[in-house]
């Protein structure tokens, strides 16, 4: 099936400003990060995941549409608005208005974070960017509580801090690229940390998963980099399923249940990264 192009905004804040699991529980972490739980039915369907949908036309007359994209969806779906651009018309967003205050600032507060493809095995497949919003401006940090949620699409927002959330992927299913992106904020338990350009190495370089079963239950996603991630054709013989043949690893090992996966375990440059 074709690609259709997407944005995702991954936005965080200081857990001092916050409601919610990032506030209420402990964490390693001075911040949180935004996730809305869908509605079931849709794509990803009763999954936790980062705001954002599919880039719209009007999306793309602005000088950098993902981002464009990523900022009118995360207000559609929360009712948060992330820009202190003056955007809004009667209360909704007005494109053009937002085509005027991209063609000032492209990214409009965001910086590129990831691309992920979704596996070719996949009837609905998207090719999205996400994009990494900071929240530290006071104005928009007293906008975070005043959420309304479009329940035609999402049903439930929270914001938890890296660590809660994924100790909570042992109940709470996520997919790939949250799980990763996830994986790569925990590197950094101040939000300080994520503010400094480039922390976090943001490309467009499209990441897509390689999803193999494993004969115990796992399921292994193979990323680039990993030795066994060019030997998916026609499917990854068994044996290289596993972590005891020698070469480079970059894969997510998960637990397939509805609405994504459980127990993931990263495991880069042959470390291993879980929670």
């Amino acid at each position: 099936m074709a690609l259709r192009a997407a944005a995702s905004l991954v936005v965080t804040a200081p857990r001092a400003a916050l409601r919610g699991r990032a506030a209420s529980q402990a964490s390693a972490f001075d911040y949180g990060v935004l996730m809305v739980r869908r509605r079931s039915g849709g794509a990803f369907g009763s999954a936790w995941v980062f705001p954002g949908g599919v880039i719209e036309p009007a999306d793309r007359l602005c000088p950098h549409p993902p981002s464009a994209c990523a900022i009118r969806e995360t207000f559609e779906e929360t009712g948060l608005l992330l820009t202190d651009a003056p955007v809004l018309s009667a209360g909704r967003l007005d494109p053009q208005r937002l085509q005027e205050a991209a063609q000032r600032s492209p990214l409009l507060g965001t910086q590129p974070l990831a691309r992920w493809v979704t596996p070719r095995a996949q009837r609905k497949r998207f090719d999205t960017c996400f994009l990494l919003l900071n929240l530290t401006d006071q104005l928009l940090l007293d906008r975070l509580h005043a959420e309304q949620l479009q329940t035609s699409e999402v049903v439930e927002l929270d914001w938890f801090a890296p660590d809660q959330l994924l100790l909570a992927n042992r109940m709470l299913p996520l997919y790939p690229p949250q799980l990763h992106l996830l994986f790569q904020l925990a590197r950094f338990s101040k939000q300080s940390e994520l503010c400094e350009a480039g922390r976090l190495g943001g490309c467009w370089d499209a990441v897509e998963p390689v999803l193999a079963c494993r004969d115990d239950g796992k399921v292994v996603a193979l990323l680039p980099g990993d030795y066994a991630y060019s030997l998916a054709q026609p499917q990854v013989p068994q044996q290289h399923l596993y972590r005891d043949k020698p070469g480079p690893l970059h894969r997510l090992e998960m637990t397939p249940t509805a609405g994504g996966f459980l127990d993931a375990q990263l495991f880069q440059s042959n470390l291993s990264s879980r929670l």
